[in-house]
């Protein structure tokens, strides 16, 4: 029955609110639980994920630096770079080149600044060629005499003014400019020099100018220096 002093319609809002009431509340309830599980998450996902980020840089990185080195000591990207450039390939199958990196006068040398320096000199490349010159280079290695303190002031071959080689390079250009030349100085006194530059692969590459471009480039220079005249051997002989 309706109470008394309440209209019908009215008590029966009444019944239909309090039926009602519980669901409602528990409702609410769950849609502010979700409402605050979501905000959490959303403060926290970015945390975790630059967390992950962080923690995959860091993984990256230590690979990164392990591949730079082989077992030689010897970085890779550097002799890569060598076998990419177009001056090397077309050695790539010179027997020649493949001679002259497998050469122990070679593979020591390679690793002074000085002949690396002379290597890519053009004035060198064309004085190496006269055969005055290798003829003079093995007199001055075998008296060890190169760079002297002679009567002609201490120039590169001072007490071998005599000899006929000497005589011949006078009107050679080249010879003009690396009589002084304190690294060539600093090597025409080495048998293993004398050695090298008479050789047969050697004095073939020199009139090949793929080998001059090659020898003019930092990433040969900086390999040879670093010893990777080997490695690049042996990437030929797998070729």
């Amino acid at each position: 029955m309706p109470s008394a002093g309440m209209l019908p319609n009215e008590d029966h809002a009444m019944t239909t609110l309090r039926r009602f009431r519980f669901p409602i509340l528990i409702g609410g309830a769950l849609i502010a639980a979700a409402a605050l599980l979501y905000f959490s998450g959303a403060q926290i996902l970015p945390e975790k994920i630059q967390g992950a980020i962080g923690k995959r840089d860091v993984y990256r990185d230590g690979r990164v630096a392990s591949a730079d080195v082989d077992a030689a000591g010897t970085a890779p990207v550097a002799i890569n770079a060598v076998i990419a450039s177009s001056q090397f390939k077309a050695l790539e199958h010179n027997a020649a080149f493949q001679e002259l990196l497998q050469s122990e006068s070679f593979a020591q040398l390679s690793k002074d600044q000085a002949f690396v320096g002379l290597l890519s000199d053009p004035a060198f490349l064309r004085l190496a060629q006269d055969q005055s010159f290798a003829a003079l280079l093995q007199n001055s290695a075998a008296q060890g005499i190169a760079g002297g303190n002679g009567p002609s002031g201490g120039h590169l071959f001072a007490g071998l003014e005599q000899n006929a080689a000497y005589a011949a390079l006078q009107n050679n250009d080249a010879f003009a400019q690396l009589v002084n030349n304190q690294a060539l100085v600093s090597l025409a006194r080495s048998d293993l020099f004398a050695h090298l530059v008479t050789s047969g692969a050697f004095q073939s590459l020199l009139k090949d100018n793929a080998f001059a471009q090659l020898a003019s480039t930092q990433a040969f220079q900086n390999a040879l220096l670093a010893g990777s005249a080997a490695n690049l051997a042996n990437h030929m002989a797998r070729e």
